[in-house]
């Protein structure tokens, strides 16, 4: 059972593009930019700021991910 045709006709709709130009591919995981095939994530200029913002205002992180050793394998 088909809903009936787009609003938009027989032609695709036409894509959201950023101020300058490029196409927005949204996903479930954010909305994208795609430059070349690949997809980069695109944040507006409110978006981008606040997450700058945050950064700023962060704690150092202090030591995560791979705990540095006291000793090297390559030199013993």
């Amino acid at each position: 059972m088909s809903a009936g045709p787009t609003p938009w006709g027989e032609r695709c709709a036409e894509p959201e593009r950023t101020p300058d130009g490029r196409e927005i591919v949204r996903t479930r995981h954010g909305a994208f930019t795609r430059e070349d095939g690949v997809l980069y994530p695109y944040l507006d200029e409110a978006e981008e700021s606040a997450r700058l913002e945050q950064f700023l205002r962060g704690e150092p992180r202090g030591r995560q991910g791979r705990v540095s050793l006291d000793w090297d394998v390559w030199r013993s």
